[in-house]
């Protein structure tokens, strides 16, 4: 079996489901029961995603041929998964 993301469609449904794994865990956060080193290492993990997404998104400008500092704010058209 093959983990490759070949398709657009596949990249889309594993950015969807990772959006919805990180609403979940949101969702109550303030109240779970978590000691000072389990914040520490939700905040590292955290860290450790961001930079992940951050290096997709420019890795995407790069193909796309961008400029670096893409505005986050600017919501661009997703096109319909079929």
């Amino acid at each position: 079996m093959s983990y490759r993301l070949t398709t657009y469609e596949a990249i889309q449904d594993n950015l969807s489901a990772a959006t919805i794994t990180v609403m979940l865990c949101r969702a109550n956060l303030e109240q779970v029961d978590l000691s000072e080193q389990d914040k520490a290492d939700m905040l590292w993990r955290i860290e450790c995603q961001i930079s992940e997404l951050e290096g997709m998104r420019t890795e995407l400008a790069r193909l796309a041929g961008c400029r670096k500092n893409l505005s986050t704010k600017r919501k661009f058209h997703l096109r319909p998964v079929e």
